[in-house]
């Protein structure tokens, strides 16, 4: 590009101090046609710099939810206010104490004096894998229709079913932690019972819910624990450390289909099956039975690009734009020079206005249209229009203007489509094809230019 660019302001010279040769002296000559260029190069480089910096600008505002500041991060953040945030359930954890004997040694005063025990009592841990057996019912109702922005939300019903048995040959502390994690805490409807009673000592903080009771040697005790939530995007339940798992059910059910699985780790210790009933509803159901691992199992909605990024593909396509405008100047002003068409820096200021004006015609209308192809093509036709009226005015030749209104229908249309394939900007390989044909048809038009006799020399 810059090469086109220094032939061109070469040609702008050559061919205004051949005007102005006649008049002025052959110095003042070159300085006012060194000017000319230059004017052009500002113009034509600020307008480039001009159309990038506020499409940059426009795609900070519109990106994705992940991108702080858009306008997409700040209607999550408000969902999350709203719905809480995806939830992550962790297994119940129980953990079993005794209470022993043991003689302390009280501190003395003298170091003559004789050693002082005391008899203490000190509270140890009873390593244990009391879960012998969990049922879990899990059912997630989409709330995107209920949510102004139509994020991924959902109503949740929970239920988990648990035997603990205290394998040990003593009467033990059972302590009893279920997690509760949302980023906003939002659960309701809980209750918690222990072989069918509710829990009297049931205490709640940032950790979870809490409870303990005594339990005698291989007592077995059922945990029934239940709420309702909301949550967004996924829900998982995970068993955070490895432990010899023994029937291990969980069945999870989404009214809407449109979920993705999740089942890690992958292997035949994990049994899953996936279907959808007739009425639409997706059921994943899991089973494990005697095998050691530490099981994730979840379903998470697909992230549509609305309202997640609602402007993602139209913005990869709008950051080519500015490089389309650039090529787009250079091709007109080379094509008009070729064919010796009178024209000042006013004509080359209002074919830049034009431009400017379909980048802000693109920024305007970009998320009203849900087609951006469409729009892209549409839009080139439209500037192709206004283009046409510019030229015409310039100079009538029909071949002249069919190219420059094909170019503009080219670049500003089809060109910044190519955004759709390119994951790796600001390189586009499709440049430097995009280039080669333009060094191609400039000279292919120079040459034609030169023979064609209808072209009258200056």
């Amino acid at each position: 590009m810059g090469l086109l660019f220094a032939v061109i302001a070469a040609l702008l010279i050559g061919g205004y101090r051949r005007k102005q040769l006649d008049q002025m002296g052959w110095i003042r000559s070159i300085v006012f046609s060194s000017a000319y260029s230059l004017v052009f190069l500002g113009l034509t480089l600020g307008g480039y710099i001009f159309v990038k910096s506020n499409i940059r600008s426009y795609n900070t505002l519109h990106q994705s939810f992940a991108i702080g500041g858009s306008i997409s991060w700040s209607n999550w953040q408000n969902a999350l206010k709203t719905w809480g945030g995806p939830i992550t359930q962790s297994d119940l954890q129980v953990s079993h104490y005794i209470e022993t004997s043991m003689l302390a040694t009280l501190p003395v005063t003298e170091p003559s004096s004789p050693a002082l025990y005391q008899t203490v009592l000190v509270r140890q841990p009873v390593p244990q894998n009391s879960i012998v057996r969990f049922q879990g019912k899990v059912e997630m109702i989409s709330g995107r229709e209920q949510d102004a922005d139509k994020f991924n939300t959902y109503f949740l019903n929970a239920y988990y079913f648990y035997d603990v048995v205290n394998q040990s040959n003593t009467t033990v502390e059972t302590e009893f932690l279920f997690p509760l994690s949302s980023p906003n805490g939002y659960f309701e409807n809980i209750y918690v019972q222990v072989d069918g009673r509710d829990v009297d000592d049931l205490r709640a903080d940032g950790g979870g819910l809490r409870w303990a009771m005594k339990m005698k040697p291989n007592q077995l005790t059922t945990v029934s624990i239940a709420y309702s939530a909301r949550g967004i995007d996924t829900y998982h339940f995970v068993v955070p450390q490895p432990l010899e798992i023994r029937d291990f059910n969980l069945s999870i059910s989404s009214d809407d289909p449109n979920v993705f699985v999740m089942v890690s780790p992958s292997g035949e210790s994990i049994r899953q099956n996936t279907n959808v009933t007739p009425d639409g509803v997706l059921a994943l159901d899991v089973s494990i039975n005697r095998a050691v691992v530490a099981p994730v199992v979840g379903l998470s909605y697909a992230q549509i690009a609305e309202p997640y990024a609602p402007l993602d593909p139209f913005l990869r396509m709008l950051r080519f734009v500015p490089r389309a405008i650039l090529s787009l100047m250079v091709i007109v002003v080379l094509m008009l020079i070729i064919s010796k068409v009178s024209f000042d820096l006013r004509d080359i200021a209002v074919i830049q206005a034009i431009f400017w004006l379909h980048a802000l015609v693109l920024m305007i209308l970009g998320k009203y249209f849900e087609n951006p192809k469409a729009l892209m093509l549409s839009t080139s036709l439209l500037t192709a229009t206004l283009v046409y009226f510019a030229i015409n005015k310039l100079n009538q030749n029909r071949f002249l203007v069919i190219s420059i209104l094909c170019w503009v229908i080219v670049l500003l249309g089809a060109y910044p489509l190519t955004g759709e394939l390119v994951n790796t900007f600001p390189f586009n390989q499709y440049d430097n094809l995009t280039l080669l044909a333009i060094l191609i048809f400039t000279f292919s038009y120079l040459l034609w230019t030169r023979i064609n006799s209808r072209i009258e020399p200056d």
